[in-house]
């Protein structure tokens, strides 16, 4: 016996209509809360380079006001692809 052949068992379980846009809406704020969980991490970890002293910070290219900008945006925001991008930036301009 085949599982199509009970009527139930072949009910599309797909959500339509008011479920299909909840379950968007669910996918949304989870994908935030994900994305504003990692940049909380990164800003962590942002932090403790910000302990660096300013000579190893010149050497990868960052510094003390980089520090300054990049912790001091919004929560949701990752610090380590700011700082990532002002590194490349900053040794751009020095040769």
């Amino acid at each position: 016996m085949n599982v199509c052949s009970i009527p139930a068992a072949c009910t599309s379980t797909r959500p339509t209509g008011i479920g299909m846009t909840l379950l968007k809406a669910l996918l949304g704020v989870a994908g935030r809360a994900r994305t504003v969980f990692f940049a909380m991490v990164n800003r962590r970890t942002a932090r403790k380079i910000q302990e660096m002293p300013d000579w190893q910070l010149a050497d990868i290219g960052l510094t003390r006001q980089d520090m300054h900008d990049v912790l001091s945006r919004p929560v949701g925001t990752d610090p380590l692809v700011e700082l990532a991008d002002r590194a490349r930036f900053n040794c751009r301009c020095i040769h």
